[in-house]
């Protein structure tokens, strides 16, 4: 906002210098105008930079808010009716726009001060586009700016084009990616492990790499006693009900058996999937939060009734689509209270869909 009103100081600079000279009274009155508009903003700006830092205090360290699914179509996508994905059923659904939804959501966000925000991965439409990186900025700009620190995920769409250009315009962004695109977070006595699920999309041997440091950090974890609780953030996930086109075993066979055999995780959260879903297996929870901006995914209706320790939402019982939403961990001492916000389309309440309360397991 600073910036823009530099902008707009110098603008009305150029009328009044250019028009005070040829005597224009209807320019240099709108120069005088977009001064004393101008002069506002630069109060208006100077106030918030006072008061980013009481901003950052004021909000809830032991919160983290975790969205998936962040990509909205693109204006054109939204347009072609002709640009379809199938349902499994035959039925054709038009790719929909959900950028309102998607900045209500994050207006959301903000109102319950939640310290940290984890992306689910699609945090762009075009990894490789400094466009669609450009739109991320402008929508996490006022969370950054008040001292939201926002935890990415890898999803399928930031591999979309040339890798070294994703990776690029990733690690400039968030220092967590530079090395590898997995990485280890600890907030409040709870460490968050963000994985890479990107199977195809990786080099073998960077899989390999992962998934032993995976390994080896849950094992960690679990001997150390400064750490109470295991969360684990991926793209894919493990199981969902929701109609994907694409075979999730390798996700099992690479994550699954660790995850539920360890003392202290309890839960493994991913995007890719129907709006929302909780799995319960095993003491532990499968959560699915994707609905945060994409197209959305409709359920598999008859899997509804016979699949044990299953919970979901749905908003639209036609297309048996769930609710546009994102989750709030709140990071207690003696354990993780998890709320469900979310919103119907076309919506502008946000309400409280879910919220539960799982205990550490030590």
């Amino acid at each position: 906002m600073f910036e823009d009103n530099f902008l707009l100081f110098f603008t009305s600079y150029y009328i009044l210098r250019e028009n005070f000279i040829r005597v224009n009274i209807i320019k240099i009155i709108a120069g005088l105008f977009i001064l004393a508009f101008c002069s506002a903003g630069f109060l208006i700006a100077g106030n918030n930079k006072k008061d980013a830092g009481s901003d950052a205090a004021s909000l809830r360290k032991n919160q983290v808010a975790i969205m998936g699914e962040f990509r909205t179509a693109s204006f054109v996508k939204s347009l072609l009716v002709w640009e379809y994905f199938m349902n499994g059923s035959g039925v054709e659904i038009a790719k929909e726009n959900n950028s309102s939804e998607r900045e209500r959501l994050l207006f959301d966000i903000v109102q319950t001060k939640s310290a940290s925000l984890c992306i689910l991965g699609n945090m762009v439409h075009n990894g490789s586009k400094k466009e669609d990186w450009r739109e991320f900025d402008d929508l996490i700009r006022p969370l950054v700016g008040i001292g939201i620190d926002v935890m990415p995920v890898i999803g399928q769409h930031e591999y979309w084009g040339r890798d070294n250009m994703f990776f690029r315009h990733a690690q400039v962004r968030f220092p967590l990616l530079k090395n590898d695109t997995w990485y280890t977070k600890i907030i409040s006595g709870v460490a968050f492990i963000i994985i890479d699920t990107n199977i195809n999309e990786m080099q073998s041997e960077s899989w390999r790499r992962q998934k032993q440091w995976y390994n080896e950090m849950m094992d960690y974890y679990d001997r150390n006693n400064s750490v109470r609780g295991v969360v684990v953030l991926s793209y894919h996930p493990v199981t969902t009900l929701s109609q994907l086109d694409y075979d999730l075993s390798y996700m099992s066979e690479s994550f699954k058996e660790k995850f539920v055999s360890s003392q202290k995780a309890l839960f493994f959260i991913s995007a890719s999937g129907a709006c929302y879903e909780k799995i319960e297996e095993s003491g532990k929870y499968f959560l699915i939060s994707s609905g945060g901006g994409s197209p959305r995914r409709p359920l598999k209706q008859e899997s509804l009734q016979t699949t044990p320790g299953y919970y979901t939402v749905v908003s639209d019982r036609q297309n048996m689509l769930g609710p546009f939403n994102y989750l709030i961990l709140d990071l207690a001492k003696d354990g993780i209270s998890v709320r469900v916000r979310g919103m119907s389309k076309n919506s502008t309440d946000v309400n409280t869909l879910e919220e539960f309360f799982v205990p550490f397991n030590y």
